[in-house]
Order: C-alpha cells, then sequence, then structure tokens
C-alpha cells in the first residue's frame, strides 16, 4: 500500500537513495558526464533528504498493472534519455492516448493504446487519437519561479504590435499557466500530481482507489521536490552566424533566451537566478495539428517549449514527434510562426546549417 510504502521509504533513509540509484541504473545508461540529472544542492537538511527521496519515488514502480490502462507505471519511463528528467526513450513506444473522464480517479485520464498489427488499438472506444511526446523537466523548479509579470509582460494577446505574434498566458485553476504542452498548470505541486493521477493512475486518498492506487502527501511533495531543485541543462550557446540568424529570424520572439528567476524564501537556491532556457512560457497559436483542446485552450494552441538542453536529446521533435531532425521541426512549425519558417526556408543551406548548429548547442 502507498502509506506502507512510505513508512517504509523514510525509515529506510539512505538506503532509500541506493535502492533508487540501482533502479536507475537498471534503467538507463550512465549519465554524460555533463551531469544532467543533477541536483542544486539545498542547504537545508531536511530538503536535501527530501529530494534524495523525491530521487527515488521518481523511479519507483508504482502501480500494479502492465500499462494497459495507463501509460507508464514509474515516472523515469517516459523522463530518462539522455539522464534522470529527460525524455522517453526512443526503444520506448510512443504515447498513443486519448482524453477519457471516467477514469479511476474520477478526472481526465490518458488512456494509453496498445499496438496490433503496427496500429494503435484502444482500450476502449476512441473518437481522438493523440501522439505526444514527453517533455524534458530539467531546470523545471526555476521555471517555475519566473514572476508572473514577466511572462505577463510577453503576452500579446491581440498581437497589438502587429509582428504576428500573439502569445497569451491562460489562466487556469491555479493561477497564470505554465507547464505542460497546453499550459495548464500554473504550479509544480499541481502537474506533478496531474502526472501521478493522468499518467501512473496514482492519487491522493480518495475512498474510490483502491489502496494500490494512493499516495500520502509527502510522497507527492517530496517528488516535486526533487524535480523543482533538477539542473538546467549545463548548455553553452554557440556564437557566430547561427545566433544572428536566431535573432534576425525573429526565433527569440517566442523562444525568449533570458529570464530572471524571482525572490522565493522557501528556496532560496533557486531564487535571483539569470537562466536561458529560450521560451517564454506562452501559448501559441501554431497551426493545425493532432492536439486536443483543454477547456477554453484550443486545439491549435501550444506553450513554447524550452530550447535549452535540447542538443542533448535526440529526435523526434515537436509535440507530436512528427519531426526526426532539427531542420524538419523547424520546417513543422505553423501559424505565428509561419513567417519565421518561410525565411528559414528561403536561407542557403550552409545557413540552415549554421542555425541547427546553434539550436543543438542551446
Amino acid at each position: 500500500m502507498a502509506r506502507q510504502r512510505l513508512t517504509a521509504l523514510l525509515l529506510a533513509g539512505p538506503a532509500l537513495c541506493v535502492a533508487g540509484a540501482v533502479a536507475l541504473r537498471q534503467e538507463a545508461e550512465p549519465e554524460p558526464e555533463v551531469r544532467l540529472g543533477g541536483v542544486i544542492q539545498p542547504e537545508d537538511r531536511l530538503t536535501q533528504r527530501m529530494v534524495s527521496l523525491g530521487r527515488g519515488m521518481f523511479a519507483t514502480q508504482w502501480t500494479p498493472d502492465e500499462g494497459t490502462l495507463f501509460n507508464e507505471r514509474r515516472c523515469i519511463r517516459c523522463h530518462i534519455e539522455p539522464a534522470v528528467g529527460g525524455v522517453r526513450p526512443q526503444s520506448t513506444p510512443t504515447v498513443m492516448m486519448r482524453w477519457d473522464t471516467g477514469s479511476i480517479s474520477g478526472t481526465s485520464n490518458a488512456r494509453r493504446f496498445r499496438w496490433v498489427g503496427g496500429k494503435p488499438v484502444a482500450e476502449a472506444v476512441t473518437d481522438t487519437v493523440v501522439r505526444r511526446k514527453s517533455q524534458p523537466l530539467f531546470g523545471i523548479g526555476q521555471l517555475e519561479l519566473i514572476p508572473d509579470s514577466a511572462l505577463l509582460a510577453l503576452a500579446d494577446p491581440t498581437d497589438k504590435d502587429g509582428n504576428g505574434i500573439s502569445g497569451r498566458m491562460p489562466k487556469v485553476s491555479d493561477g497564470w499557466g505554465r507547464f505542460g504542452w497546453k499550459s495548464s498548470f500554473a504550479t509544480l505541486d499541481g502537474f506533478v500530481r496531474d502526472a501521478y493521477r493522468v499518467e501512473l493512475g496514482m492519487d491522493l486518498y480518495d475512498e474510490k482507489l483502491g489502496p494500490d492506487r494512493t499516495l500520502d502527501q509527502n510522497q507527492l511533495d517530496a517528488t516535486t521536490l526533487f524535480l523543482r531543485y533538477l539542473k538546467q541543462p549545463p548548455t553553452v550557446p554557440r556564437k557566430g552566424r547561427g545566433a544572428e540568424l536566431f535573432a534576425q529570424l525573429n526565433c527569440g520572439s517566442c523562444h525568449t533566451p533570458e529570464h530572471v528567476t524571482g525572490k522565493n524564501a522557501k528556496f532560496p537556491e533557486l531564487s535571483g537566478r539569470t537562466i536561458r532556457p529560450y521560451t517564454d512560457l506562452l501559448l501559441h497559436e501554431m497551426g493545425d495539428g493532432p492536439l486536443h483542446g483543454e477547456g477554453k485552450i484550443a486545439p491549435q494552441e501550444v506553450r513554447t517549449p524550452p530550447l535549452w538542453g535540447i542538443g542533448y536529446m535526440s529526435g523526434p521533435y515537436l509535440h507530436d514527434e512528427s519531426a526526426t531532425t532539427l531542420d524538419q521541426a523547424i520546417r513543422g512549425h505553423g501559424g505565428e510562426a509561419s513567417a519565421s519558417k518561410s525565411a528559414y526556408e528561403k536561407l542557403p543551406e550552409g545557413e540552415q546549417a549554421a542555425l541547427v548548429k546553434f539550436i543543438e548547442s542551446l
């Protein structure tokens, strides 16, 4: 049971870290020397312990089923390449899912599709199939600390300046949305709880859930704290023609290079940092594509994904994994990015390659 697991985890102390490390080694190749997947060391000892517990839980196998109903049974199955916190391995089948409001937790549930004869077949009748790429989580705790005011200042939902870019920050249940492909969550706490509930079928205690699908609040908090202190990728952007083209083609209008995290007494190690994630964390209209709508968020709206660390991760790219190379990913942009894409397509091959090399360095 989840509560029994929590007691064992808390009593195990350092043993958990060892068990977690063993599980991680079994799931992935050794991490790169650049230490992707490492954490920013908290000053407080209790926070350090909770971060270690959270890392172990990120590798823990939670749910008893074989993944035919929910997407996975452990977090690292979708966030392990090239290190803990990354993306889904190419060797693992793409997540094909539908949104089902009749889930075990009483909320929307990502129903997984099985592969039969080379085609995705759902566990239940479906009218919508969604192909979805997992997102890297590196530096996500610092993205949370970018002030709302800074992101809202970048938004231009009615395109008042007439530049064709009209990003917006949606109002969601826990504040101004910034996490997920659809900016569905404002806080890391809400984002992680929903991932447990929708992807793994786990949730905080509810009489509708069986004991094997129940999370303790401390388990949820520890997982969130681990992700909050997960380091950003240690990248150094290239200088030269590629960087110039990134600016000239207006790529930075959505992939905003630099932000400064706000002050937060709870997480002083993450406060007041200058970071370069290359995202505005806003929703943009990206043209037609296989995405679902969520509430007042339209199907064609996609949150700008951070580009930092993209050079460490192999394709496929874009939200639906429709691009196998970064060149194809650029050409796959539409909607508000159409002008930038067209300008890229007109460049000589050498200049296109220079821009791709720059993006690989982020």
